[in-house]
């Protein structure tokens, strides 16, 4: 979240309605336009830890505030990721908090934000409904990604572009009270993909949820592979292969060399979808070199997976290397 420089001090608290939970546990209570918005940290990491009374006065006031007004929505800011929900928030007590899911399942207006893993807002799953909706911010600073065991990384989460990366999200709201969420790409001054849309809770507090995991992952189709080649480039091998086709991209691409005997090793090779704002624009072809390979027959494999784990068709290449 930005400030700007003329909201300074108490100025700063304007649309604040309770104070004294402010003051007292850090948890603020916000109307904006209409719109409510709470906020909370934890006190604690490893795990993450809210304070009981935070607790409570969440339940208290997502109660009072969907009793008065079933049909608004309820956005709550807080740190760190709500478990098993978004792109990232599986992986590790560090990471998420499961404290929150069992006051949340309770009131479907309720649409949370969470970091803390600086993970793609690119990625579909960066956005989450079930009992609730929980959604994935990012960062502006650099960007992580899933320990997939990706080759030519910086660290075990991190790319070594890692650093080229700057990415935020807009909140609009219609005359109709439907919400739309804009990912902003600040790195490439563009905007990412087509905008999330959640439409108004009706006067039940249900509404529709066109971002349900189960149902995307459904409805999903998997990558194809067309072309890969193996070619001999000086003294070592490499392989050469376009692109996968997919609804949405390839998130990574895991490549198995092996002769007839064992395996000579796999590799898995993270996509480019973080790095630009539409599909369109990752990169068309692909390079891995094999290296300097001993004399003998080999077969490789190739297989494209996307963000919902979906495995596209094999292509499988075989050649010899002969003795120099």
């Amino acid at each position: 979240m930005t400030i700007s420089r003329g909201i300074t001090r108490r100025a700063y608290f304007r649309t604040d309605i309770d104070n004294e939970s402010r003051e007292a546990m850090e948890c603020r209570h916000c109307v904006v336009k209409g719109v409510h918005i709470l906020t909370m940290l934890p006190v604690g990491y490893s795990p993450v830890v809210y304070d009981p009374r935070a607790l409570d006065w969440l339940s208290y006031t997502l109660k009072s505030i969907t009793t008065a007004e079933p049909d608004a929505f309820v956005l709550i800011l807080t740190h760190p990721m709500t478990y098993n929900t978004v792109y990232g928030s599986d992986l590790g007590e560090y990471w998420y908090s499961a404290q929150l899911n069992p006051i949340l399942k309770n009131f479907p207006q309720a649409v949370v934000f969470g970091g803390h893993l600086h993970f793609a807002l690119n990625d579909p799953r960066s956005i989450w409904q079930g009992a609730f909706t929980s959604v994935g911010t990012a960062s502006v600073s650099y960007m992580s990604v899933e320990d997939g065991g990706f080759e030519d990384m910086k660290s075990q989460f991190e790319m070594k572009d890692c650093y080229q990366f700057s990415q935020g999200l807009l909140l609009q709201f219609d005359s109709e009270g439907n919400m739309r969420i804009r990912r902003m790409d600040f790195h490439n001054s563009a905007v990412i993909g087509e905008d999330w849309v959640l439409p108004h809770p009706a006067a039940d507090g249900h509404f529709a949820k066109p971002y349900d995991h189960e149902a995307l992952a459904a409805a999903n189709r998997a990558p194809k592979l067309s072309k890969a080649a193996v070619e001999k480039r000086d003294s070592s091998y490499v392989l050469r292969f376009q692109a996968a086709k997919d609804d949405c991209f390839a998130h990574h691409y895991v490549i198995s060399l092996s002769t007839r005997d064992s395996l000579v090793f796999e590799k898995r090779l993270l996509a480019d979808f973080y790095k630009v704002p539409s599909p369109s624009m990752m990169k068309k072809d692909w390079e891995l070199d094999l290296g300097v390979l001993p004399e003998g027959r080999y077969k490789i494999n190739l297989v494209a997976v996307d963000s919902w784990g979906r495995n596209s068709n094999k292509i499988c290449r075989r050649f010899r290397v002969a003795k120099d």
